[in-house]
């Protein structure tokens, strides 16, 4: 990566709970190390789960914490959205770190960006948003609208409404996805293929990763 050190060290928990924590010892051992060496500078954990974050505020180990969270709770693992917003506020009390994740739901909120990104911005000055970008035009628009400007003209009309859908004809059925998906969007319809509903969906892409099949793609 041609860098001396890495700032922050997510370790990767989206669709665990609190038992990441020893499931993960030896990794967090390991960065551990590493942050002794100063090859890493702060430690992270990235989560979906309420439980999680709770427990990563009184964990010495963690130095910020990546939560996910939207106005509509989409992709939210053991608990609500107002959990979600309490737990958070906890890692904030406790010295953490915080950046969010997935506050318009994965491009499932882009219609109502304002809203979502105001949503996530009111929780608290403290806390910093990441916010996916997938296009020249999406990066202009963002940074006009951290700018403070008021044209929202860009990214809602030349965004492509993308979704995650499952080629029925490729699928065998396997159930992969279904246990892959962290949000319950995934279930058997009545021809026994996989179906997503879109609703749920926060565009993630576990599912696509474990079908072995390939039937499951961004259209």
């Amino acid at each position: 990566m041609g860098v001396d050190y890495i700032d922050i060290f997510h370790l990767h928990s989206a669709r665990y709970s609190t038992d990441v924590f020893n499931i993960k010892k030896d990794v967090l051992k390991c960065l551990k190390e590493y942050k002794e060496k100063g090859i890493i500078k702060a430690i992270g954990i990235s989560t979906h789960s309420v439980k999680v974050v709770e427990k990563a505020a009184y964990r010495e180990d963690i130095d910020v914490v990546f939560p996910l969270i939207n106005k509509v709770g989409r992709g939210i693992l053991e608990g609500t959205v107002d959990e979600m917003k309490d737990a958070i506020n906890l890692c904030e009390r406790e010295g953490k770190g915080i950046y969010l994740m997935k506050v318009l739901g994965g491009g499932t909120l882009i219609d109502d960006f304002k809203e979502s990104v105001e949503f996530a911005r009111n929780l608290s000055d403290n806390y910093s948003i990441a916010i996916g970008m997938v296009s020249k035009e999406e990066v202009l628009f963002n940074v006009k609208y951290f700018n403070g400007e008021q044209d929202l003209d860009g990214i809602i009309t030349t965004r492509n409404k993308k979704q995650i859908k499952v080629f029925e004809g490729v699928c065998v059925s396997c159930g992969s996805c279904i246990k892959a998906c962290h949000s319950d969007a995934i279930s058997f319809n009545e021809k026994e293929k996989a179906f997503i509903d879109q609703s749920k969906c926060i565009q993630c892409g576990y599912c696509i990763a474990a079908c072995p099949s390939f039937a499951i793609r961004v259209v």
